[in-house]
């Protein structure tokens, strides 16, 4: 759920709230949640957007069952828009710090995604978000961890309506980690909607 309004013409906000959930087939003890509430100030500077964000999250061991830790995090971002004729370029920058009431969830966190999309007609495109993330781990049984993030994916789009996009795509995501037993390689293939309101 979300809130959004402006306060100038170049100025905006949003107030907002998120859950997510996932459970797993076969390793139900990777299940995870969360729930947070958030708010966010944009500006556009030169072309850019710049916002200036405050998350307040719980998240939790399984389905809201055991939690394992609540933070505040303080995020800013840069974005902004390259359109060369059906091709839409979308760079975007984000660098968070997590205070964390657990020692070992304190960090901090940076990412670098390049949005692409490109229009094959009024309806359809073919789209990908690739992303490299890093997060510096500061404290507790973490401290000195470095975890990263390579992410990769091509999908085809449908706009259903001005309102509900319909995506389906490929998705390999690879985390190295300084620390044992923190990588993974996962490879997702499947359709989401997009609800635009």
């Amino acid at each position: 759920m979300r809130l959004d309004g402006r306060t100038g013409p170049n100025t905006s906000y949003r107030l907002y709230a998120r859950s997510e959930i996932n459970a797993f087939a076969s390793v139900q003890d990777a299940d995870f949640s969360f729930a947070l509430v958030g708010a966010r100030l944009t500006q556009d500077i030169a072309q850019w957007s710049a916002s200036l964000i405050y998350e307040n999250r719980h998240s939790y061991n399984g389905i809201f069952d055991d939690r394992a830790f609540s933070s505040n995090d303080l995020i800013g971002t840069l974005a902004r828009d390259y359109i060369f004729g059906r091709l839409t370029v979308m760079p975007f920058f984000f660098a968070g710090q997590r205070f964390a009431d657990v020692p070992e969830a304190t960090r901090f966190r940076f990412d670098v995604v390049l949005g692409l999309e490109y229009r094959l007609s009024e309806r359809w495109a073919l789209v990908s978000t690739p992303f490299y993330e890093v997060n510096w781990f500061e404290d507790g049984a973490n401290e000195g961890r470095r975890d990263q993030f390579y992410s990769v994916d091509i999908g085809l789009q449908y706009a259903i309506s001005e309102r509900l996009v319909l995506t389906m795509n490929v998705v390999s995501e690879h985390r190295i980690s300084n620390f044992a037993g923190q990588e993974y390689d996962m490879l997702e293939l499947g359709p989401h909607f997009d609800f635009i309101f």
